[in-house]
This record gives structure tokens, sequence and C-alpha cells, in this order.
């Protein structure tokens, strides 16, 4: 929460996030004694039972303790999101393509405090093997077809979220 201020377009990475958080969800807080704990708009939406928060001071999330709970949890392929694109999330990415574990990278959902490393660290994700794709597409991969039971409430929560949804492709996707 503390470096949120600093982060590019950091309200727009929170409305994506918010789309996707009722899924399984692993998050890390980096340093939260000094960064601050995760930013509160998103707890309501960490399902219970199914959130895994650990704390870091690695760049990558994938710590020790982290990479117990993926493989408990039998994790072959990673939905990725978050800040900072270049640091965290890059290091986070290849640390999991190294371990055999899939990735997919939300373009409309990772910043950094510059706007220009994102798409530099989005291309090197892509070229270790990393796929890059959007939060409503992926949302849609999920569910695979309209027969999905969950599919009613995911098409209300797109709809709910449209402007964040537009905003965030207006400002990441271009």
């Amino acid at each position: 929460t503390k470096f949120s201020s600093h982060i590019h377009e950091y309200d727009a990475v929170i409305g994506i996030a918010s789309k996707v958080e009722h899924l399984h969800s692993i998050h890390s807080e980096q340093i939260p004694a000094k960064l601050g704990p995760t930013d509160p708009r998103l707890l309501p939406l960490l399902p219970q039972g199914l959130t895994h928060t650990f704390s870091k001071s690695l760049f990558s999330m994938l710590t020790p303790e982290v990479t117990t709970k993926v493989t408990e949890l039998g994790i072959n392929h990673v939905i990725l999101l978050g800040i900072e694109s270049h640091v965290c999330v890059l290091q986070t990415a290849l640390d999991l393509l190294e371990k055999g574990i899939g990735v997919t990278v939300l373009k409309d959902a990772v910043s950094s405090v510059n706007r220009g490393e994102i798409e530099v660290a989005l291309e090197q994700m892509r070229n270790a093997g990393a796929a890059v794709s959007t939060s409503e597409s992926v949302l849609f991969q999920l569910m695979g077809s309209a027969e999905h039971p969950g599919f009613r409430a995911i098409q209300a929560l797109l709809k709910e979220t449209k402007e964040e949804t537009q905003k965030a492709l207006n400002v990441f996707c271009t």
C-alpha cells in the first residue's frame, strides 16, 4: 500500500485484480512492515479458504514457502498479475517457468513505477515461454463455454466492471 502511489495507473491494476481474485489465490506482500500490506480494497474479494498470503523479501514470489504451497496444491499453471512488472512479476514468471509451471500474465493487470518497464518485462516473459493475455479473455478460457456453472456470475461481473476493464485496456494494451 505504501508503494501504490508510485505505480503507473495503480487503480487500473486493482480494478482488474478485483475480477480474478475470486479464484484460488496465492499472493505475496513485499516486506509488508516497510511497504504495507495487501491493498484493503482487495481483501473482501479474497475467498476464505482459497487464499494464501506470504510475506517475502525476495523479488520473486516463489519463496520456499510458496513453492511448498504450489506443490501441495498441485498447481501446474498460474495466472500472474501485480506490481512491479519488471521486478517481482518478471522474476516470479521466470522462476515458475523454470520449474515447469505454465504462466499466463495478465497484460491489463501488471504495472510498474515507470510505464516503459511494463512492455519490456512482458516481452521478456513472452520470450521465456509465458502467455500474455487479458483478464476477460482468461476468464472465458477458464469457463470454456456458456454452460459453465459460473457463466452468469462472470457475465454479471464483467458488466459491473466494464469501465475498469476499458480503462485498463486503454492504459496497458494500446
